[in-house]
């Protein structure tokens, strides 16, 4: 899937559009997933998290109300997650202790490292469309694995200087991704 279209996927969702309310579930139900480990929640209470939070930007015609001067889309989709996360522990915990704000602290500081890790995973998703198989495994291997060059080149059976013209011109277009993903910050 390319994301080129964002803030198209939300004028879809607001206008009613099918396929962009399925894009928008593929795309964020992970991101969703992950919020819910942070929480701790169990294998169920994460399904029940996806679902309300997906209920509630369908429902509640979140991307109707989100009004993009007064921030990015993700840090209020990120309030209605932490939101969503504190019923469903709510359900399993009567009452919610001093150290919320301590847990509401570290979850915030954990959603950024989660979004700039799923950027780089969307990314990395992109890249391995954009070029060829070869080149993304000589980078692959070479960067995110930490094989010798010279070993990387064996495995594929090219050159060194191949291995490192491969690293190079995948984390050129990485970073073009990345700066893609980042400008287009409405989601």
């Amino acid at each position: 899937m390319a994301y080129t279209t964002r803030k198209s996927l939300l004028n879809g969702l607001h206008d009613g559009d099918e396929t962009a309310w399925e894009q928008f579930q593929e795309f964020y139900r992970p991101l969703i997933r992950i919020c819910g480990h942070d929480y701790k929640l169990t294998e169920e209470e994460i399904q029940d998290l996806q679902q309300e939070v997906l209920l509630e930007v369908f429902k509640a015609d979140v991307v109707g109300k989100y009004d993009q001067k007064r921030g990015r889309f993700r840090d209020y989709l990120r309030t209605i997650i932490h939101r969503k996360a504190l019923v469903v522990l709510n359900r399993r915990l009567p009452i919610l202790s001093q150290d919320d704000t301590e847990i509401e602290s570290t979850m915030l500081k954990e959603w950024d490292e989660e979004w700039h890790a799923f950027i780089l995973e969307t990314a990395m998703d992109e890249l391995k469309e954009l070029v060829s198989e070869t080149s993304f495994l000589a980078y692959d291997l070479y960067v995110n694995q930490k094989f010798p060059p010279d070993q990387v080149a064996k495995m594929l059976s090219i050159t060194t200087n191949q291995v490192y013209i491969a690293r190079t011109r995948c984390i050129q277009q990485l970073k073009e991704i990345v700066k893609k993903l980042k400008s287009d910050d409405t989601i």
